[in-house]
């Protein structure tokens, strides 16, 4: 009996608008455990990437430098601290 084929990997969606990136990257943020308040902050001060992913990648190394360390969740406190020696 034949395989059932693996499903397609849903492509990346090439043409989000900057404001869905941005909710997209501030829920996955969120759901890593990032506070909101701290994540907007973060967006309006690193968020310069095309897409959901970048963007996340480079709000996630921003509050890794700036966000309150009582704020960061804990998977990612050493990050953090190794950031900002």
């Amino acid at each position: 009996k034949p395989k059932p084929k693996p499903k397609p990997k849903p492509k990346p969606v090439k043409n989000e608008t900057p404001e869905e990136a941005k909710a997209k990257a501030t829920k996955t943020l969120a759901k890593w455990g990032f506070q909101e308040e701290d994540i907007a902050e973060a967006m309006k001060n690193a968020s310069d990437g095309s897409t959901a992913k970048q963007m996340q990648i480079q709000v996630l190394d921003y509050l890794l430098e700036t966000a309150p360390l009582e704020n960061i969740p804990q998977e990612y406190l050493m990050d953090a601290k190794q950031k900002r020696m």
